[in-house]
């Protein structure tokens, strides 16, 4: 059973991921249109707010039925676990948003300033 609760806000494209029984979380920008939401006190990976979810994740976009977000939490929950994993070296605060920062920064998409 997924520890994940999915809201989709369909007016305004948005999905909000976060594990059950998260009372406050530490947001950091993670890309485009992506929030990582983190436990301010363990860093652990908590929860996911993706605006434009359904041209982000079009293939995901397809289960935000209520019957059918258990897949979405299912693959957000794998998702949020693959990245502990990733960051549990990491031991202060300071250091994790060193370390998101510059992780960020290669993935996300560049947008081209105009002038």
């Amino acid at each position: 059973m997924t520890q994940f609760t999915i809201t989709y806000d369909r007016r305004r494209d948005t999905l909000y991921a976060v594990r059950r029984g998260v009372r406050s979380t530490m947001n950091f920008v993670w890309g485009v249109d992506e929030t990582l939401r983190l436990d301010p006190e363990g860093l652990d990976v908590v929860g996911w707010t993706v605006t434009n979810f359904s041209l982000h994740y079009p293939k995901l976009a397809r289960y935000v039925g209520p019957r059918k977000r258990w897949f979405i939490a299912e693959f957000f929950e794998t998702r949020s676990s693959d990245l502990d994993r990733l960051l549990s070296p990491i031991r202060s605060r300071k250091a994790l948003v060193n370390f998101l920062t510059a992780e960020a920064a290669s993935l996300s998409h560049q947008l081209p300033l105009k002038a």
